[in-house]
């Protein structure tokens, strides 16, 4: 210390003394900077545009699991019907559920709230519905999610079917 102080003064010490700490600070923030911002982008997104739904509803992510049912996510609708949810990178692939509400009538006759099914596999999910017809009005909006595609289809076709078999028997 003796030298160095001897070479620089000891008012150019503190000063470098305080660089280094600001440039130690400023190192700090950067790291601190880069793992939140990881740990943002670690999760994927769930976005969803629902019609008639109305403004300021809470919708659901859920998660079944075994005999549990885990709330992932929540959001509000915005004037739009635009609702955005975050699915972390640890939730398994799976069977997931778009909790849309209960409509007015199945308020009164014990009707179940209106729902969508999706399937999550690690990917971001972009599709829109109406809030009275999940199903029939469902579309995907982001083309590489054929799970979903294929998923849809096939219940609007089980669906079809099912209406047809009951006309059978009437």
């Amino acid at each position: 210390m003796v030298v160095v102080s001897q070479y620089y003064g000891k008012a150019n010490l503190r000063k470098l003394s305080l660089i280094k700490k600001i440039k130690l600070s400023l190192a700090f923030c950067f790291c601190l900077f880069c793992i939140t911002d990881g740990c943002s982008q670690n999760a994927f997104t769930l976005r969803a545009t629902i019609a008639d739904l109305g403004v300021g509803k809470y919708v659901y992510v859920l998660h079944f699991s075994a005999n549990n049912i885990l709330v992932v996510d929540s959001a509000q609708t915005n004037q739009f019907g635009f609702v955005q949810f975050k699915i972390p990178e640890s939730s398994p692939p799976g069977l997931y559920r778009l909790y849309l509400g209960m409509t007015m009538d199945a308020q009164y006759t014990n009707k179940p709230p209106q729902t969508l099914d999706f399937i999550f596999n690690k990917q971001n999910i972009e599709l829109s519905t109406a809030f009275f017809s999940p199903l029939d009005s469902v579309n995907i909006l982001n083309g590489n999610d054929t799970e979903n595609l294929f998923y849809f289809e096939y219940l609007r076709t089980r669906q079809l079917f099912n209406k047809r078999i009951e006309a059978l028997y009437q």
